[in-house]
């Protein structure tokens, strides 16, 4: 589309196979299109801290004193930061 890929997070597989189908038939830039135009009652709001440490709980290959490690250090540049309760909304 402008040469830069989008990350799109879904609420459920069968809500990503949807939008998928979407952009198979009309491509990218209609389905973007389609999929900003959904209500806000079906996006996933969560904090940053939430996001931060679902990311860190999927990684693989890490043993769990790195995951305790990470999660330490995301919490204090979190704090120190003050954006810990900041929400954003995933599609």
């Amino acid at each position: 589309m402008d040469g830069r890929q989008r990350v799109v997070t879904f609420a459920s597989e069968c809500a990503a196979q949807e939008w998928r189908a979407v952009l198979d038939i009309a491509g990218p830039a209609k389905a973007l299109v389609a999929l900003t135009d959904q209500p806000a009652s079906q996006r996933i709001t969560r904090t940053v801290r939430d996001q931060v440490l679902r990311h860190v709980d999927r990684l693989t290959g890490v043993q769990e004193g790195t995951r305790r490690t990470y999660r330490g250090m995301a919490s204090y540049a979190l704090r120190r930061s003050r954006r810990h309760d900041y929400r954003h909304s995933y599609p």
